[in-house]
């Protein structure tokens, strides 16, 4: 008996090798496998994957000016620091432009070094075009557009390896770039500016990039898809709409949807930080809005991927209706839009 069991034993011996030989190829397989997933970015930005922004815990500031006002009104004015930390709870959209040119790779760095801090992925906006409106010639946007450039390399170079999500360049497209006072070569001119942005920010290996262009009631889906591809909008994630404005989330879908076909099928966001009531007849400050719901990237469309606070809804639009200059901290205004939100 003891015989025939080691003879046993020694006839299953090949297929035991066989066997561990075939696991150990399929663990070595699988593990390989893992180590090659994370060489790769950790998130996937290309148009065709799942949402990258799905499970991202966007960065809430804890020192953004609604913040530091409601703290300054919890003993004067309890209720009014209530309704202000309503809005200050919520991720919004850090700007960074023209002003913060000498200081601006330092400026990124600390936002994405305090998002990482809290274990969480900041909105950046890039709002640094240098050729607004008719003015300049072909050779003034050439140097303008060495700026532009060096600026962007600051911005890349503040984001890094970090994680973050970025809008580039609201209005440059829909505004800025096919004016009646511009020659063809200067249209030209500013598209290659952007393109050049394009291709700094994708190179970059964990952020997400949405180009900016414009909302419903601006420019036709078929214009803005011709400017949009123009500055390769499939080397990033997709685009933006209604950043700064005030129109319903139904019309940017429809208007994005139809814009997305075009584009052959790439992902967009939509800012809803001031469209809770959706009635405004103008951009500027108009009276009798609301803050949107809060962001949320569960939007039951697959083609959008957010539904973000991508202007600050305390910032004002600039002077008119009673505001303060353009983006400077109006509490009046952001009382109210508070005060009305539906939630």
């Amino acid at each position: 008996m003891a015989t025939r069991s080691v003879e046993n034993r020694r006839r299953r011996q090949p297929w035991l090798r066989l066997k561990m030989l075939v696991t150990f190829l399929a663990v070595t397989a699988i593990t390989g496998s893992l180590l090659l997933v994370s060489e790769v970015s950790a998130i996937d930005t290309s148009p065709s994957s799942s949402d990258p922004l799905a499970d991202m815990q966007m960065f809430v500031d804890p020192h953004s000016p609604a913040a530091q006002a409601a703290g300054s009104l919890d003993r004067s004015d309890p209720a009014a620091a209530r309704l202000l930390r309503k809005i200050a709870g919520q991720p919004v959209g850090i700007w960074f432009g023209n002003w913060s040119n000498s200081q601006v790779s330092s400026a990124v760095r600390t936002v994405m070094s305090d998002a990482a801090a809290y274990h969480s992925v900041p909105l950046l906006v890039l709002y640094a075009f240098p050729s607004r409106g008719c003015t300049g010639t072909v050779t003034g946007a050439s140097a303008g557009a060495a700026v532009y450039e060096h600026w962007i390399g600051q911005v890349v170079a503040g984001i890094g390896t970090g994680m973050a999500v970025v809008i580039l360049e609201p209005d440059a497209l829909a505004e800025y770039v096919q004016l009646d006072c511009l020659s063809p070569t200067e249209q030209r001119e500013r598209l290659l500016m952007i393109r050049q942005a394009v291709d700094r920010l994708a190179a970059l290996p964990n952020t997400v990039v949405y180009i900016d262009a414009g909302n419903s009631r601006w420019r036709p889906a078929k214009v803005m898809a011709s400017l949009l591809l123009a500055v390769d909008v499939d080397k990033v994630r997709g685009f933006s709409l209604n950043v700064s404005n005030f129109n319903s989330t139904a019309a940017e879908e429809a208007y994005g949807d139809h814009l997305s076909a075009m584009l052959h099928g790439v992902r967009y966001v939509i800012d809803i930080s001031r469209n809770g009531s959706a009635t405004a007849k103008t951009w500027c400050n108009p009276p009798g809005q609301a803050v949107g719901i809060p962001p949320t990237a569960h939007t039951g469309n697959p083609l959008v991927d957010a539904l973000l606070w991508i202007k600050p809804p305390w910032a004002s639009d600039g002077i008119c209706n009673g505001g303060p200059p353009a983006g400077e901290f109006w509490l009046r205004y952001a009382l109210r839009l508070a005060a009305s939100a539906r939630w």
